[in-house]
């Protein structure tokens, strides 16, 4: 079948035809409805007659600003009100302008106003405006600050060091780890520290405990530390946080272990990687006190420290100090086996821990039998900061200690230090060579 003819048979047209002759119909009933002037778009968005003037009006208002003018003349004269001063187009420019300058006038107060805090890379120090101030001032202000430099904030308080002392971190500027960049600034902090985080001698205050029970103490958790292999930075900061906290609170004598062994599990939590359970703590005091003891005693010592645990010890500055005199493996473990002796001694609590570790370097550093002889180092003097004179009387003491061992009150030596010194793995260090002499080095 072919579409627009007729059928052969009857005549009549196909669907083909029917169904082009209703679409023609439909378009020329359009047509003539356009013809006869159907209803325009302005008027086939009323819906009534009030919409229909709200329509048209905002239409106007946004193509011609005059309509807007006029409707508040009206709305004035109904109010009782002065109509406002006729505007012209010229009007309405101006004020365009004059809006655009007002918006960008406030936009430009705002942000003067508005208060913030600014780094002054001069001084290293964070700087902040005021919210009455303006931008005027603020840059005023900034011009006239004194720029330090970079040179002179990098120096201690106290303890400066030269530029040869430097260059030493200049080697291990490519390894992150070794944060080069920050060392400066880290034991700059360190020296700060030490007035606020260093215990001073408190067996006065105690009267259940004395300096020889703490020296018992000191002397076990010195054991307790070679059998679970800990990193000797443990050591030094559970002596330090239990000297703090003795300092603060009365201790019984029945709860001294506890503490010591308290301390102990605190400074493993911050510094080692794999720190032993609370159980282990209770199995090295053969059970005398419960878990739950040891719980109520960390919260307890933390709550009364404050939770303050970065603190400085003597180990970073010793480290530090033979790293400036690059010295050798004899110096070093001399140094270490004298600043870890002083631990037990409640009378070096009077020093500060940067003084101590520079009083045992300088004393390895002259021993007769492994070190150079030099008298006192001018690179450990320029970095630590320490002139000869303020380490003589903390070297003597250090001496002292170290050639007798700490006994009990039942005349029994405290050997864990050189008995731990003097195995194959610390060079024999306290068995092979003679005790530090301090009249032969001055």
């Amino acid at each position: 079948m072919v579409y627009g003819l007729r059928s052969k048979r009857s005549g009549r047209p196909v669907l083909g035809d029917i169904q082009n002759n209703k679409r023609s119909a439909a378009d020329a009933k359009m047509s003539s409805k356009s013809n006869q002037g159907g209803p325009s778009d302005s008027k086939r968005l009323k819906s009534s007659k009030a919409d229909g003037e709200w329509v048209t009006r905002k239409k106007d208002e946004v193509t011609n600003p005059l309509v807007k003018k006029e409707e508040e003349t009206k709305a004035s004269s109904l109010m009782g009100l002065p109509p406002p001063p006729p505007t012209s187009r010229n009007d309405i420019r101006q004020s365009g302008s004059a809006a655009t300058t007002a918006k960008a006038t406030t936009t430009t107060t705002s942000s003067s106003t508005s208060t913030k805090t600014k780094f002054n890379p001069a001084s290293g120090s964070a700087l902040s405006s005021s919210s009455s101030s303006s931008s005027s001032s603020s840059s005023s202000s900034s011009d006239t600050a004194t720029a330090v430099p970079l040179e002179h904030r990098m120096r201690y308080d106290k303890k400066t060091h030269s530029d040869d002392v430097c260059e030493l971190d200049r080697k291990d500027l490519a390894d992150p780890l070794l944060a080069a960049n920050y060392i400066t600034d880290m034991y700059q902090h360190l020296f700060r520290a030490q007035p606020d985080n260093c215990p001073g001698m408190y067996m006065d205050n105690q009267a259940d405990i004395n300096s020889k029970m703490r020296a018992i103490l000191i002397d076990w958790l010195i054991e307790v530390h070679m059998k679970f292999k800990l990193v000797p930075e443990t050591l030094y900061l559970c002596v330090n946080v239990i000297d703090r906290y003795c300092e603060l609170k009365p201790v019984p004598r029945a709860k001294l272990q506890l503490v010591g062994v308290t301390a102990l599990l605190i400074a493993c939590k911050y510094e080692e990687i794999y720190p032993p359970e609370v159980r282990d703590c209770v199995y090295i005091t053969d059970n005398a006190y419960t878990r739950q003891e040891v719980l109520d005693m960390e919260q307890d010592m933390l709550e009364t420290l404050k939770f303050r645990i970065t603190v400085p010890t003597a180990y970073p500055f010793l480290m530090r100090y033979l790293s400036v005199l690059d010295a050798n493996q004899l110096v070093k473990t001399a140094s270490h086996y004298y600043t870890e002796r002083t631990l037990q001694e409640h009378d070096m609590l009077r020093f500060e821990p940067s003084l101590i570790s520079c009083a045992a370097v300088y004393l390895a550093f002259n021993n007769k039998d492994f070190g150079d002889g030099e008298g006192y180092p001018a690179k450990l003097s320029d970095y630590s900061g320490y002139s000869e004179e303020d380490i003589v009387e903390c070297a003597a003491l250090i001496a002292k200690k170290v050639g007798e061992e700490p006994v009990t009150a039942s005349r029994r030596q405290l050997v864990a230090v050189k008995k731990k010194y003097s195995t194959e793995k610390f060079g024999n260090i306290a068995d092979k060579y003679d005790n530090p002499e301090i009249e032969t080095m001055l």
